[in-house]
């Protein structure tokens, strides 16, 4: 039931509980519309590629990849509980959609470039610019 809802715990008030069932059910949905790709790789329901049963997205490990140039194996040392197995199955289906991912992933910096320009915009991140500048 835990594992299932994704985390632990017993709430105090009925309110919780119905609040927990809800989760409950709906990751219990989730894990139901998973399609699976291969023994290494599932799709959810809106499309995303995870590594079966490790709760990592496929996009993560090719990230790893590709921003520290991490090999199979230094990828599985940083993250032992990924077997090399599934490691590598993330970067073959990588490989055999890479327009789609990479697209993925320009669209993921353009957001993120957006946040920032914005977050630098407003009174908070400039007062944090000016904190940042060096003391003349």
């Amino acid at each position: 039931f835990e594992k299932i809802a994704g985390f632990g715990g017993k709430p105090q008030s009925i309110f919780g509980q119905i609040v927990l069932l809800d989760l409950t059910l709906k990751r219990v949905c989730e894990v139901l519309r998973m399609t699976t790709v291969s023994t290494q790789i599932e799709i959810d329901a809106r499309g995303v590629a995870w590594l079966t049963g490790a709760n990592v997205k496929v996009i993560e490990v090719v990230m790893d990849k590709l921003a520290h140039g991490w090999s199979p194996e230094e990828i599985h040392f940083q993250h032992t509980n990924l077997s090399l197995a599934q490691i590598h199955a993330a970067l073959a289906y990588y490989y055999e959609n890479q327009t789609v991912f990479d697209r993925q992933i320009e669209q993921g910096r353009a957001e993120a470039a957006a946040l920032a320009s914005k977050q630098a915009e407003t009174e908070l991140g400039l007062r944090l610019q000016q904190r940042q500048s060096p003391i003349k």
